[in-house]
């Protein structure tokens, strides 16, 4: 005779929507928000990302296209490049997001990577032509109310 089961019922889950990282030595301060706060624009399928990063190389402030964004096995892959030159090569900073689970909670910590990847451009240099830099981040999920 089959077992009779109980039905699965799941916990309502939210997802965050503005996520705070800073390395161990603290030199490295980031912010994303998959939906940019601010006016929501006539076009909603134009409202995209934002990145906020303060680091050894400067400020900067990513929106929208700027930001590539992957799914894969880590999670998302959230790609900016911090210095672009046809001469010098690139640095691009990619921030490994593993998918959190909120619960009940707003606020969620975790531990994740990011990693900087310097290519050299057209000059011509022996060995790997990539060099990358692995940077330890302790994140903060969040789920905030976002200004318009």
């Amino acid at each position: 005779m089959p077992q009779q089961t109980e039905p699965v019922t799941s916990t309502a889950t939210e997802n965050a929507n503005k996520f705070v990282f800073h390395d161990h030595e603290d030199a490295t301060h980031v912010v994303y928000y998959p939906q940019a706060p601010g006016p929501i624009p006539s076009d909603p399928t134009k409202r995209g990302a934002r990145l906020d990063y303060e680091g050894p190389e400067g400020t900067f402030s990513f929106l929208g296209d700027q930001i590539e964004n992957q799914a894969g096995p880590l999670g998302s892959l959230i790609t900016v490049a911090l210095e672009r030159s046809i001469d010098a090569g690139e640095l691009a900073f990619s921030l490994v997001l593993p998918p959190v689970n909120m619960g009940t909670e707003q606020r969620e910590t975790f531990h994740t990577v990011a990693i900087k990847t310097k290519s050299f451009g057209i000059l011509i240099k022996k060995g790997a032509r990539l060099t990358y830099t692995l940077v330890h981040l302790k994140g903060v999920a969040e789920l905030v109310i976002l200004p318009l």
